[in-house]
């Protein structure tokens, strides 16, 4: 009996002394921890994923948004000072094109234009109109056509804000004639090719945009149909869906 017991004893200790020996050589304990941790870490990583990249969507919607609040901001005081120019000059003016159409369809300027398009009437045109725009901070960068057929007068204001080339206003000279009143702008790159716009005679109705008293054509929704044809409650996006050269519906074939 005391002959197994010393047998048992001996056994067991030679395998407390084998596993000893493996632990020393193989830490397991150190192992185990190191695949767990790496599991840990996986599983971690595997679960932040998805957030970080919503993370990452939600703070590019959010400069977004602040860009837009900002670009808002800064075509509302444009628009004050253009306002101010030809107040000053009695000169009557209105919201045309794009701008009509951003105040018509989301009351603000339209979050993808590049600029603001204002309207006056050829005969109220005068020189002084390029000297009060420079007195307001506006630089006359571009004169396309003249006051007999057809002009575009564009506008920079290149100090007081981050829009660079973006803080732009484009003035146009609109002709009525026989029932009609006609603009004109020129195709790009070389600006030699007219384009015609023609809708139906309208009168000016004053209205309130982005808190500031200002014409716009009337009826608003006529001239919205005419030159943007029946989806105009779509938005696009010039160069994408949108080529001002091809696209309105107002544009006269020559």
């Amino acid at each position: 009996m005391n002959g197994k017991i010393q047998k048992y004893c001996v056994i067991g200790l030679i395998s407390l002394i084998f596993i000893l020996l493996i632990y020393k050589t193989f830490p397991i304990t150190e192992l185990f921890e190191e695949s767990l941790q790496i599991q840990l870490n996986h599983q971690v990583e595997q679960n932040h994923i998805q957030p970080n990249r919503e993370v990452s969507k939600n703070k590019s919607k959010q400069r977004y948004r602040m860009y837009i609040d900002y670009k808002q901001k800064i075509y509302t005081e444009l628009l004050a000072l253009t306002k101010e120019a030809l107040d000053e000059l009695k000169i009557p003016f209105f919201l045309s094109s794009g701008t009509c159409l951003g105040y018509f369809r989301e009351n603000k300027f339209i979050n993808h234009d590049y600029d603001i398009d204002i309207g006056i009437f050829a005969k109220d045109y005068t020189p002084k109109l390029i000297d009060k725009m420079t007195d307001k901070g506006f630089k006359l960068y571009r004169v396309l056509g003249n006051q007999e057929d057809g002009m575009e007068l564009s506008f920079r204001k290149e100090k007081g804000h981050r829009l660079g080339r973006y803080a732009k206003v484009d003035i146009f000279l609109h002709y009525p004639e026989n029932g009609y009143i006609s603009w004109y702008t020129y195709k790009y790159p070389e600006f030699k090719e007219k384009i015609q716009y023609r809708v139906s005679k309208f009168k000016l109705t004053s209205i309130n945009f982005m808190g500031l008293q200002v014409n716009v054509p009337e009826p608003t929704l006529g001239y919205i149909l005419e030159h943007y044809g029946e989806d105009w409650t779509i938005p696009k996006k010039a160069g994408i869906n949108y080529f001002y050269a091809t696209s309105p519906k107002s544009i006269v074939k020559q």
